[in-house]
């Protein structure tokens, strides 16, 4: 799952960090990058579109770039995890 962790580690952590410490270097206009998600989003959508009603594909759409951050969050702390020498267990859902 290399691709879908960088991914996620793009959308959700490199991309909202980089475009705040750039602001008061940028006089804001690194904050412009946030435009980049209703992108995703757009892409999101026309990816399903034909599977799905329109409606659907909106809330998939949604909620698969708003997912980004909670995945980064995460990706970030089983990784901190993993350099500290801790092991949670396996979540499962039933």
């Amino acid at each position: 799952f290399v691709r879908e962790t960088r991914r996620i580690l793009f959308w959700g952590a490199g991309l909202p960090a980089s475009a705040l410490v750039a602001a008061p270097l940028t006089f804001g206009m690194s904050l412009g990058l946030f435009g980049l998600y209703p992108v995703s989003a757009f892409r999101a959508y026309r990816s399903v579109r034909g599977r799905r009603d329109a409606r659907d594909s909106l809330v998939y759409a949604a909620f698969t770039t708003l997912g980004k951050w909670p995945e980064a969050i995460g990706v970030l702390s089983y990784g901190a995890d993993r350099l500290r020498g801790q092991r949670r267990g396996l979540i499962e859902y039933k």
